[in-house]
C-alpha cells in the first residue's frame, strides 16, 4: 500500500493506479497527492454523452496497492 505523496515529477503525469479491491489498474492523469491518497483525472463515460468526459477521482492510499508513472518524470523535479 502507498501511504505518502508521489514524487513531485510525476504531478501532470499519467499513471496507473493497482487498486487493492477487484484487482484492476486505473490509467490516469495525476492531479496531486498527499498523506492521505491522490487526486487523478480520468475520461469516463456517460450515457447522455457523445464523448467520455473528463472527471477528478480521489483514491485513498488504502485503496491502493502500487502507482507506476507511465511517462518520464521532469527533471527539475525528482524528489521521492
Amino acid at each position: 500500500m502507498v501511504e505518502e505523496p508521489l514524487p513531485a515529477g510525476w504531478k501532470k503525469k499519467e499513471v496507473l493506479i493497482e487498486l487493492a479491491r477487484g484487482g484492476h489498474g486505473v490509467r490516469a492523469r495525476l492531479t496531486s497527492s498527499s498523506g492521505a491518497g491522490c487526486i487523478v483525472e480520468r475520461e469516463m463515460p456517460e450515457d447522455d454523452a457523445p464523448e467520455p468526459v473528463t472527471r477528478r477521482v480521489f483514491y485513498p492510499w488504502a485503496s491502493v496497492l502500487s502507482v507506476t508513472s507511465l511517462e518520464e518524470p521532469t527533471l527539475s523535479s525528482s524528489r521521492l
